[in-house]
């Protein structure tokens, strides 16, 4: 449209240039790389920079930019530059590279298959991550519903960032969790045996999820076939305090500290019995994704939790200088916990 007015030279018709964040891949971790905008007429301070409004964006807004140059000179009724007044000009400078940890080829697999989910079963929302739990780098990032940045296409669908924004009761996946203090504890025998169906804390029933259980079985049986009540057992044999301090060690109830804006705490308020133990199979307590994937780091390397990032390295346009985000174990949880008890 414009190319063709320009051909008709209409007087009076003028067109104001801007600058505008490409994002080429479309829907691509849109919640999480975030997006720029300007901001809105209302907001608008008159700088006409553009601001990062989500996820990375927002995050590393300053970094990303950049300061505008400014000519400043006086000219006459003509047009012409008048002389001897001073006049003065300041070069541009351009905001900082940012570098993901983000595979691309694993984020376009990953959005394919969100998108066969979507349309096979229609969830309300869904949310996946890959992470390599070695060094804490997250590859691969979707969500359901997302948008296409480009397009700007079902941006109103939800600004929530699922993997640090939403918490949840994360249901039987704390099992591993309970499990692995439960070995590092000494507690769990794979070959003693317990009765399924339903045990009583406190006068309060906690029950398997088919009600009546499987008899007698042992413990490494009951957790095949992810028994509730062995959970609560092995919490009571670790006992009520050792298991918080394992909770908390593991970073539940408070947030990971990852770079991205809005990060929910979670909450564990660990109040009555029935809600002591029952965290031990993920009820009574709330979390976050990226909380849940930052514990399942520790049970994949070996005790050392590592913490989550999503950059690899920023880039100074100006003098081309490189800032490396190295890899960091989270020294103040679980590893350091279990190398206490280790000692102890």
């Amino acid at each position: 449209i414009k190319q063709e007015l320009n051909e008709h030279n209409l007087k009076g018709i003028v067109f104001e240039e801007k600058k505008k964040r490409l994002y080429p891949n479309g829907t691509f971790a849109s919640h999480t790389v975030g997006l720029a905008q300007y901001p809105t007429q209302e907001e608008d301070s008159g700088t006409k920079q553009l601001v990062g409004v989500m996820g990375l964006e927002s995050s590393f807004n300053d970094l990303l930019t950049g300061t505008n140059g400014e000519r400043s000179y006086q000219k006459d009724s003509l047009g012409y530059l008048v002389p001897r007044l001073e006049n003065y000009e300041t070069e541009p400078q351009a905001g900082d590279d940012l570098y993901l940890t983000f595979d691309h080829k694993l984020q376009v697999h990953l959005e394919s298959i969100l998108n066969i989910v979507q349309e096979e079963n229609s969830p309300k929302a869904v949310t996946a991550t890959v992470i390599n739990p070695k060094n804490g780098e997250i590859i691969a990032s979707a969500q359901r519903p997302s948008f296409n940045a480009t397009t700007l296409e079902n941006i109103d669908a939800s600004w929530q960032n699922l993997l640090t924004e939403y918490t949840f009761e994360p249901g039987s996946t704390m099992k591993v969790i309970t499990l692995a203090a439960a070995i590092q504890e000494g507690v769990f025998n794979p070959n003693k045996y317990f009765e399924t169906g339903t045990i009583r804390i406190h006068g309060e029933a906690v029950r398997d999820h088919n009600n009546s259980g499987w008899g007698w079985v042992s413990y490494l049986e009951g957790l095949s076939r992810s028994s509730n009540v062995l959970m609560v057992e092995l919490i009571e044999a670790m006992g009520h305090d050792v298991w918080k301090e394992y909770l908390d060690a593991f970073g539940f109830g408070q947030a990971t500290g990852v770079s991205l804006p809005y990060e929910q705490n979670g909450n564990n308020p660990y109040g009555s019995m029935i809600q002591k133990v029952n965290t031990g199979f993920g009820q009574g307590i709330s979390v976050t994704p990226i909380q849940m994937l930052q514990a399942f780091t520790a049970i994949a390397n070996e005790g050392q939790m590592m913490k989550q990032k999503f950059l690899n390295k920023t880039i100074d346009k100006e003098n081309g200088e490189e800032n490396v985000f190295e890899t960091e174990i989270d020294n103040n949880k679980i590893y350091d916990y279990i190398k206490e008890l280790d000692y102890n």
